[in-house]
């Protein structure tokens, strides 16, 4: 079992600890009294959904003897509020290295279901998603 510690600091703003005590900050937006000077957690589930797709692709990329050096997962959110306030839809742009052959393709862009946190997210999250060979 992982155990992580989060502590409620002052005006929104909350300091979360892992097992090996590395610190991660989040902070209300502005729009919502906080300072806006860190990560919101809206973000960090975004920030959890990228890192964990392209940590997912590099482990299946590596079985296939496949390079991903440079990959990027660009993402974008949009809000809804029906029926309650939650992330209503996300956009990914996966950004992949050129030289992946044609045959591989398939394979890594698979992987993204693969995610444990695509898997937890909400059903009703609607998702986009455009995958370039161009990095």
């Amino acid at each position: 079992m992982e155990k992580i510690t989060t502590v409620c600091e002052e005006n929104f703003r909350c300091r979360t600890i892992n097992k090996n005590g590395e610190p991660i900050a989040t902070d209300a937006g502005v729009d919502h009294g906080g300072k806006g000077e860190a990560y919101s957690p809206v973000d960090m589930v975004v920030v959890s959904l990228c890192s964990c797709v392209l940590t997912v692709m590099s482990m299946v990329a590596k079985q296939h003897s496949v390079e991903l050096k440079g990959a990027q997962l660009e993402a974008h959110y949009d809000m809804a509020d029906k029926p309650a306030r939650r992330i209503g839809k996300i956009w990914l742009h996966l950004i992949l290295p050129k030289g992946i052959p044609e045959a591989k393709r398939p394979i890594l862009e698979r992987t993204i279901k693969m995610c444990p946190v695509h898997n937890s997210l909400h059903p009703d999250i609607q998702h986009d998603l455009k995958v370039d060979y161009t990095a």
